[in-house]
């Protein structure tokens, strides 16, 4: 899961902002199966992002940066772990 942008790592990017959050947004997708997707956004848009999202459909791409998506419940146990890995390098 390397995301870069302007040859920065997710890493540094988000290093470099004063605060950040990793929403996990699940529900159905257009086929009706359930999913799930991992957003890094802002924290003054979390908010946002629950009152919207409890009002109707919306792009989460307008909100934040979607890390990662897929179908099923939830995410699997190895991403949350590269994730989570990645989140505590020094």
């Amino acid at each position: 899961m390397a995301v870069h942008d302007n040859g920065k790592s997710f890493v540094e990017r988000i290093g470099m902002e004063d605060s950040f959050a990793i929403e996990l947004v699940t529900g159905d997708n257009v086929h009706g199966k359930p999913s799930w997707t991992l957003l890094l956004l802002p924290s003054q848009k979390v908010q946002d992002l629950r009152r919207a999202l409890a009002l109707r459909d919306v792009a989460l791409e307008d909100f934040g940066e979607v890390l990662a998506s897929g179908e099923g419940d939830e995410p699997p146990d190895e991403l949350l772990e590269e994730l989570q890995g990645l989140l505590t390098r020094k």
